[in-house]
């Protein structure tokens, strides 16, 4: 593994981990602002805690299933979902299907930074998957 690949790695690690702190957040800005999920207050409890472990978990499987081995199927899972996400949220947006939340301050601003993080994590998966095809037809060859 040469140099450029390590500084791919890096890249990556540091945009997974901005990723789940994204997700963490939009979770809890919802928990915080939703004025539809004050009265089922239980209800709500639980379903946070489950999506804030679903979070957890999915971020715990594609640091172990991409970073530490160098796996590409999940990687080309996360290509393809964010690829969606980045072409549908603004056409979404645009075309009035979704409105933007009005009880959440400067949302507009939090999709925009929400956006540019999926784009970057869109790059820096590209380029992790080719490190790790590369990875994988190393680790294939004899010694």
């Amino acid at each position: 593994m040469d140099e450029n690949d390590k500084r791919v790695r890096k890249q990556w690690l540091v945009i997974w981990a901005l990723s789940v702190v994204n997700s963490v957040a939009n979770i809890l800005l919802q928990l915080r602002f939703d004025p539809s999920l004050e009265m089922l207050s239980q209800a709500r409890s639980v379903v946070t805690a489950l999506t804030l472990l679903f979070v957890g978990v999915f971020g715990l499987i594609t640091y172990r299933c991409v970073y530490r081995k160098p796996g590409t199927k999940l990687l080309t899972f996360c290509l393809i979902l964010t690829a969606l996400a980045l072409a549908s949220t603004p056409i979404l947006y645009l075309t009035g299907k979704l409105s933007l939340p009005t009880y959440i301050p400067y949302y507009g601003v939090y999709l925009m930074v929400t956006q540019g993080i999926g784009a970057l994590w869109l790059v820096v998966c590209w380029k992790m998957r080719k490190v790790n095809k590369k990875l994988q037809v190393l680790s294939k060859q004899p010694a």
